[in-house]
């Protein structure tokens, strides 16, 4: 703990030679400063400056996630991966020259995934650090995940659920059928026995009402009988 307290916060370019000395790629999830800050209209300038002309990281390990003057952007620098953070329209994804999707994993699918692959988009998705959701991504076909336990992950060889995307949407699918029926067959018992409790409790009623018809009928008859002795 101590020693993590005494760290400091590296600065970007710090980052970017450590990303381009392993090699790894680097995205750049960034928000425009406050209204106080001094780079707060000179922001993508300035970061644009640290990437291309201080660090030694190739652009092409760069995934430029902010949408700000993405166009002069890209006329600046076209190697740069331009990324999108959210679910667009095919045409717009292309008009962009967005090679790259930044999603969260519950908001994608396989199909997608295969869909955006056809257009030559990656997906990456954030933020998976279980082992078997890291197996659920990779057997979806998804190009990166971002994750909090990368030194986890990274010792696996092969994914926790051996099987294809198509396997996988079938299990899915026949998973919610068997949901789907059980609902209904709960539904069928439950009116199933509100209907026979409903039989008991009418046919109880029945038999009460005859037994005291027929006792009025022995009342009546003894007394009719006394009125004849009377007579």
């Amino acid at each position: 703990m101590q020693q993590a307290q005494q760290q400091s916060v590296p600065s970007l370019l710090d980052l970017l030679h450590l990303a381009s000395g392993s090699g790894s790629m680097v995205l750049f999830d960034l928000h425009r400063p406050p209204p106080a800050h001094p780079h707060r209209d000179t922001w993508i300038q300035r970061i644009l400056d640290v990437v291309l002309n201080q660090s030694a990281i190739p652009p092409s390990q760069v995934l430029w996630l902010p949408s700000d003057l993405r166009d002069q952007v890209q006329e600046l620098e076209p190697d740069l991966q331009q990324t999108s953070g959210s679910q667009r329209p095919l045409e717009d994804l292309q008009r962009n020259n967005i090679v790259r999707l930044n999603l969260h994993y519950s908001h994608v699918s396989a199909s997608m995934v295969r869909q955006y692959a056809l257009l030559n988009i990656s997906v990456n998705l954030y933020v998976v650090s279980e082992p078997w959701l890291f197996s659920v991504a990779w057997c979806s076909g998804v190009q990166s995940v971002t994750s909090n336990c990368p030194h986890t992950l990274r010792d696996m060889r092969r994914p926790l659920l051996l099987m294809s995307p198509v396997q996988y949407q079938t299990l899915w699918t026949l998973s919610d059928l068997v949901s789907l029926l059980l609902v209904l067959l709960l539904f069928c018992f439950h009116w199933w026995r509100e209907r026979s409790l409903s039989l008991i409790s009418a046919h109880r009623a029945l038999d009460t009402g005859t037994y005291i018809s027929t006792e009025l009928c022995e009342v009546w008859s003894v007394s009719s009988a006394n009125a004849e002795d009377s007579l």
